[in-house]
Order: C-alpha cells, then structure tokens, then sequence
C-alpha cells in the first residue's frame, strides 16, 4: 500500500521551492513567484500534519510554525494572482482561499511574518 511522502521529502520539496520563489521574486517572475508560494502553502499543510502527529505521541501541542508559512504563502499566492487576473487565475485563488481558510492555519495567523528555518532538521 503506497504512502505519502516522508517528512524528509516534504523539508526537501520546501527547501525546493523556497529556492525558486526567491529566485522568480529576484528576476521578477510574478507567475513563478505565485505559483511557488501556492505549492509551498500545500506543502506546509502536509508537513504541519506530519509534525503534529509526531508532536501528539509525546504529548505536546499543536506546532504553529508550517500552519503559520501555509497561510502567509497562501496569502502571497492569492495577492501575485489578483495581479495577474483573478479571472484567468480562479482555480488557484479558490486552491489558496481553501489553505487560509483551514482552522489550524488560522489559529496561526498571528505568527504569518515570523521568518522560517527551512534548514530544520527531521528527527
């Protein structure tokens, strides 16, 4: 029975995307730019999981840090597709509207401007 991916290829695929976001922002890419940030928003939701499950097994609560990156890159995503079209763009505005609008990214809202360490180590 297939899995998921690991919580190593979730950490690599964010280091990924991390790399091109700041790259297409560099060159002016908005499109890139966006498209990065949606995948990324993705990506912290599933590693936020991940670390969540692992977090309940010793008994401590919920991490804020992946939920707090998945709404701020979904914020980001959403506001390069306004720019670009919101009518050309509607699926991956309603894909972005879908992560902020999740309970878990929204209790971490407030936590949206802290930097990330996407050099985290995976136990």
């Amino acid at each position: 029975m297939p899995r998921g991916p690991s919580e190593q290829d979730l950490k690599d695929s964010l280091q990924i995307y991390s790399m091109q976001k700041e790259q297409c922002m560099k060159s002016g890419d908005k499109l890139g730019q966006a498209e990065a940030a949606l995948a990324m928003s993705n990506i912290h939701v599933m590693a936020g999981k991940m670390e969540d499950w692992r977090r309940v097994q010793n008994f401590l609560p919920m991490a804020k840090m992946h939920s707090a990156m998945a709404g701020a890159n979904a914020e980001t995503a959403q506001a390069l597709y306004s720019e670009l079209g919101a009518e050309k763009y509607s699926e991956q505005l309603k894909a972005a509207q879908q992560v902020l609008d999740m309970e878990r990214v929204q209790m971490a809202a407030a936590f949206r401007g802290a930097k990330f360490d996407y050099d985290y180590a995976v136990c």
